[in-house]
């Protein structure tokens, strides 16, 4: 679908939601389109926004980094290589840009970048999914200065950086200080908050990279612990089950203005909430009709609001800091990313493969100004839009694959009898029927020409539709990019 008609489609959605009076909060523009070059985004993240104004995003497909101003110019993107021109710095590019090499692990190189966090210190703090670590740059010039996890420096060491060069960190550690597959991160005056894929935990570093402790349910590896679910030079994996202070795939998390941290859980699909100090104290958004669906990114805003990216209900949602649901509305496509501006100012990162769609919009009231705001608007408010709980209502509980032969199992939540249906290219088609409102386990199977490529790259990405069809009812179809993983 062309951007164009998703965007009339988008503001024709949120004009109707809007009750008579309130503030038109909506699209003010956007920019950014599918490809490597300048100004272009190749399966863009998450991001944030600098103090400065500007906004950082993550690629994975272009493994580099790219910054816009407020009003969406581009203004450069870094990364190993990425500079087309061939002259000036061969890692930062400015009008001829290029994707940076697949599996580099050098200084200053990213394997699949997950988000990109603009500190107060003038630092921006990149998770790298592929290299177990994050590295860290410049925020004015792109240039890379540190980067961090376990083993990183050659040799032996948990700092590298220029002059000891850098290598990827190892997979599947779960000592203090590792990292094993990073995910969203953030950054405040004083702390890099990290989450962890595979191990199901946060890690917390200083602004340095020193490990401070990680916490998560049962992480304390050390006999006789009194606080299990913190650790600080005994770490292990998180346990992942439906325990309170679980926390499954913490895909990104939030600082509050209170200090507390806020895991988006796109394992348990909920929004869980740790002290400072790592102690769990709730949950919110898996229940009710406002619940998550796939929450991928989560960012605070000025107010103390929560901002959740719920990717496969292809909308954004607000939360006040005590979980209260405040505000939502519908993305034009998958939202991967959220990061709030100063003024009111909300920038969503979109992206869909198939459609060879990427793109990033602002969203605020009418004149809002555009980052770095000179003037607050007057109200930053936003209406709320109605959610409904229809009985066709499906949504994605977890997923759990199978490393030894590629495959994996997709569980499901309906809420009424009916029929499940997986299908997918690649995969094989796949029918369930559930006899009342249930989790339904979905079996992800791929074909002959899938499973080889699975087991010669070690591991092949894939979009699933799954589409309930209730008794009586309305059908309805979620799509979810599942990434098959073998080890070689």
């Amino acid at each position: 679908m062309r951007w164009g008609i998703r965007c009339a489609l988008l503001f024709g959605a949120l004009l109707l939601a809007l009750p008579s009076g309130a503030a038109a909060f909506g699209p003010l523009g956007g920019f950014g389109a599918f490809g490597t070059g300048a100004g272009e985004l190749l399966e863009p993240q998450r991001g944030s926004v600098s103090p400065g104004g500007s906004l950082f995003v993550a690629e994975r497909g272009s493994n580099r980094i790219s910054v816009f101003l407020g009003g969406g110019s581009f203004l450069r993107a870094f990364g190993k290589g990425v500079n087309a021109a061939g002259f000036g710095d061969p890692d930062v590019c400015i009008t001829a840009c290029q994707a940076s090499a697949d599996g580099q692990s050098s200084a200053g190189a990213m394997a699949n970048p997950e988000d990109a966090a603009a500190a107060p210190d003038g630092r921006v703090y990149v998770s790298e999914g592929g290299n177990n670590r994050v590295s860290v740059f410049s925020a004015a010039s792109g240039d890379f200065l540190f980067a961090f996890g376990k083993g990183v420096k050659p040799g032996g060491g948990n700092l590298c950086d220029a002059a000891t060069d850098c290598q990827a960190a190892g997979t599947g550690e779960t000592d203090s200080g590792a990292l094993d597959r990073p995910a969203g991160l953030t950054a405040d005056s004083a702390r890099v908050y990290i989450g962890e894929i595979e191990n199901n935990r946060v890690s917390v570093f200083d602004l340095d990279g020193g490990f401070l402790f990680a916490f998560g349910k049962g992480v304390n590896a050390e006999p006789g612990a009194l606080d299990p679910d913190v650790c600080t030079t005994q770490c292990q994996q998180g346990e992942n089950n439906i325990a309170p202070g679980v926390i499954s795939s913490p895909e990104d998390l939030a600082v509050g203005p209170e200090g507390n941290v806020f895991v988006a859980d796109g394992g348990d699909n909920y929004v869980a909430v740790f002290s400072a100090a790592g102690e769990y104290i709730e949950t919110f958004g898996n229940t009710g009709p406002e619940a998550l669906v796939e929450p991928r990114a989560i960012a605070s805003d000025e107010a103390g609001s929560l901002w959740v990216a719920d990717s496969a209900a292809d909308e954004v949602k607000r939360f006040s800091a005590t979980g209260a649901f405040l505000s939502g509305f519908s993305a034009a496509s998958q939202p991967l990313g959220v990061a709030p501006a100063c003024g009111g100012n909300l920038f969503v990162v979109s992206e869909d493969i198939g459609d060879s769609f990427s793109r990033v919009e602002r969203y605020g009231e009418p004149g809002t100004p555009v980052p770095p705001c000179t003037k607050a608007p007057e109200s930053v408010s936003v209406s709320l839009i109605p959610f409904t709980s229809p009985s066709n209502r499906i949504r994605f509980n977890r997923l759990k694959l199978n490393r030894r032969n590629g495959s994996a199992v997709l569980f499901v939540r309906v809420f009424a009898p009916g029929r499940v249906i997986l299908k997918g290219r690649g995969v094989r088609r796949l029918r369930r029927t559930a006899s009342r409102g249930t989790i339904v386990r979905l079996p992800v199977k791929p074909k002959v020409r899938l499973r080889h490529f699975v087991k010669r790259h070690g591991k092949g990405r894939i979009r699933v539709e799954v589409t309930f069809q209730p008794v009586g009812g309305t059908p309805r179809t979620l799509e979810k990019v599942i990434v098959l993983r073998r080890k070689r």
